[in-house]
């Protein structure tokens, strides 16, 4: 067989996965507008796990309150939506599957209007034209963001998650803060 590997299994730090296929973050906005996740979530990515994948990667899942890209994204940033990614979890678990926690802030690329609150990024600069313009994030602040990572993070792992990735790409919160275009700060958290 010409891709042998693809069957074997990997060891990504402690965890060990079946083999080499992935379920890599993808919206699909199936979760509940509390954060939690639905019985709708639980049928999509179980059937992945049923289909033979050694790893899935929940979508990307908001980490602080008013910081949703939408309306159905999994939120983690309080403990009432740990039970429903734990069933979630349990049940890609009992098909063999590791799970990994894809953790986001929308930042720029978020709504105002779906968050409930003013988006925030690194600078007062929009993702893009016709969008949002963030508010930015004071040095003091972005502590608390931090802190609210690891607390997600945390949250993922009460509800039996292997691994959690943090979203820091397409413009969001984190990113906001890698690119030059949008970090023009003078703080510890600007430059290069």
């Amino acid at each position: 067989m010409k891709f042998k590997n693809m069957f074997s299994p990997i060891q990504i730090g402690p965890m060990q996965v079946k083999n080499r296929f992935v379920v890599p973050p993808m919206g699909n906005n199936f979760a509940n507008t509390d954060g939690t996740m639905s019985d709708q979530s639980c049928a999509y990515y179980t059937a992945r796990a049923k289909g033979g994948f050694g790893l899935i990667t929940f979508e990307a899942t908001v980490v602080h309150k008013g910081a949703k890209g939408g309306p159905r994204k999994p939120c983690l940033y309080d403990d009432s939506s740990i039970d429903s990614f734990k069933k979630v979890i349990d049940s890609c678990h009992a098909e063999g599957a590791k799970v990994s926690i894809q953790l986001q802030n929308a930042g720029p690329e978020g709504n105002a209007k779906n968050a409930g609150a003013p988006i925030e990024a690194a600078s007062p600069i929009a993702a893009a034209d016709g969008r949002d313009i963030p508010v930015e994030v004071s040095t003091e602040k972005v502590y608390e963001l931090i802190k609210g990572y690891g607390e997600a993070a945390k949250r993922a792992m009460k509800a039996g998650a292997d691994a959690v990735e943090i979203h820091m790409a397409h413009g969001y919160l984190v990113n906001s803060f890698l690119s030059p275009r949008t970090n023009k700060r003078v703080d510890e958290f600007g430059g290069n």
